[in-house]
């Protein structure tokens, strides 16, 4: 009777096994108050820095989690269920989006500004030139083997360097030379291991030791750029975050980085 028992309890205990949610070997339960931050790949430098002064001054059991990408895709990741808490985008309409699909109770705050800048890999381009006038960086791109830009479909950066092309006619005549990248990282990337020129955020510029900036794209001719922030759960966690990313504390962070405050 006794070795019935045990193959029976061993039985119940394989099928409980079995049932059990399975968790990937390197993921632990997130402790309740951690945040989820989704934010724009032309973050990925600045935010764990913002990140670190404002657990300085907030006791968390854990430091935020941050996934970064393209803002359009991580919108519709969010639409679709991602467990997203704050999402920062590089363009107010993804942000504004998400306000209305999920009906957020707070409307999307401005954080921080930057620009568009064309740059070339230091070695072919041994000289900064970021003073170019419109005429000469037209004609830069123009005579440029390749021109590497975030695709305009889901980065926010390549719908700016696609309005700015437009704008001035070159749209059309690029397209057999244009080298689409799925963030702004990774036309900036292309940029530093090849001859092709990149439009890309000045940020990005800035923080590269493998690119020189050839010229400063004019904001009337790309569009202002603009990072929103949007407490998408309604966290009180999550809206003293951004309530922080607008402090003077970390507006000194978003500047050492290159950002500008939201005009």
């Amino acid at each position: 009777m006794r070795i019935i028992v045990q193959i029976v309890s061993a039985l119940i205990l394989c099928m409980l096994s079995l049932t059990a949610p399975v968790l990937a070997e390197d993921e632990d339960l997130a402790p309740r108050d951690q945040l989820s931050i989704f934010a724009a790949a032309s973050l990925a430098d600045v935010l764990p820095d913002l990140i670190h002064a404002w657990d300085s001054s907030h006791k968390q059991d854990a430091s935020p989690k941050m996934i970064f990408g393209p803002s359009a895709t991580l919108a519709r990741q969010i639409t679709l269920g991602a467990p997203a808490d704050i999402f920062l985008s590089a363009n107010p309409h993804w942000s504004s989006e998400i306000a209305k699909s999920l009906k957020t109770t707070q409307a999307p705050v401005m954080i921080a500004g930057n620009s568009l800048v064309l740059v070339g890999n230091k070695s072919i381009y041994t000289t900064a030139t970021g003073s170019a006038d419109l005429e000469t960086l037209i004609g830069t791109i123009a005579n440029a083997p390749r021109l590497a830009i975030a695709n305009p479909a889901t980065a926010p950066a390549g719908e700016y360097a696609h309005k700015f092309l437009h704008r001035t006619g070159q749209w059309d005549a690029l397209q057999g030379k244009l080298a689409l990248g799925n963030s702004v990282r990774q036309a900036l990337l292309y940029a530093e291991r090849s001859n092709m020129l990149a439009i890309v955020y000045a940020t990005d510029a800035v923080a590269s030791n493998h690119v020189h900036i050839l010229g400063n794209i004019p904001k009337d001719m790309s569009g202002v750029i603009t990072y929103s922030a949007t407490n998408v759960t309604n966290r009180m966690s999550g809206q003293d975050f951004i309530a922080f990313l607008k402090s003077s504390a970390a507006g000194k962070i978003w500047a050492s980085h290159g950002f500008t405050l939201p005009e």
